[in-house]
């Protein structure tokens, strides 16, 4: 089939032999495809997108025995880094630091409560958990209502290509009453968020921040 033919034109074969052949060109065909493939491949990074950010929502089992009311100060304590068999990991580093600013700054955006971090030192840091007694302590010194406990555990920042998940566990939580040391509110079990092992496991400890902080407000 001539050219011509493909561009949808009709000549006779007298014609076509002695007329000059239209420059080549991208199809219709060949373009619509490349249109329908750019699409295609568009489509499926938002949903990819979606799948790392949406992967890590759940749900938390916690109790709270009574209200907090609107405007208290609560101290919220460096949170223990995440581990890998119970041990310090490299890629840990900095995972407790992210959860405290990230339950800081869902707490002052969803709530009214004064909620301030602890800065961390040489005692009470993000190594290791922090004893509720030193919590008090620190909360009676800083003249807050509540203080927030909160430890990371087992996770996995998986290498793409292996087919394996991503995942982080917080593995305790307790909001304390700094004038009575009663616990107000308490995780009853660990959580586990995970999501693919696109980009790396930060992103599910946002998402652990902000149920902990919906939970908090019930």
């Amino acid at each position: 089939m001539s050219s011509a033919a493909r561009d949808g034109g009709r000549h006779d074969d007298a014609y076509s032999f002695f007329a000059p052949k239209p420059k080549s060109s991208p199809t219709a065909p060949t373009s619509i495809l490349m249109k329908k493939n750019t699409s295609f491949l568009g489509r499926a990074l938002a949903v990819i997108g979606c799948l790392v950010v949406l992967s890590g929502c759940a749900s938390m089992s916690t109790t709270k025995s009574e209200p907090i009311a609107n405007g208290s100060k609560i101290l919220i304590m460096p949170s223990r880094d995440v581990v890998q068999g119970g041990k310090a990991h490299a890629q840990g580093a900095g995972s407790g630091k992210n959860l405290q600013v990230a339950v800081l700054r869902e707490l002052s955006t969803l709530s009214t409560f004064k909620a301030t971090p602890f800065d961390a030192n040489a005692k009470l840091n993000h190594s290791a958990s922090i004893v509720k007694s030193d919590a008090l302590e620190a909360g009676k010194s800083a003249a807050a209502d509540y203080v927030l406990i909160l430890d990371l555990g087992e996770f996995r920042n998986a290498a793409p290509m292996t087919f394996r998940s991503d995942f982080v566990t917080l593995q305790n939580g307790s909001l304390l009453r700094v004038s009575d040391g009663k616990e107000t509110w308490v995780l009853n079990s660990p959580v586990v968020l995970e999501k693919s092992n696109l980009g790396n496991h930060l992103v599910l400890i946002d998402n652990l921040a902000k149920l902990v902080a919906e939970s908090i407000l019930r």
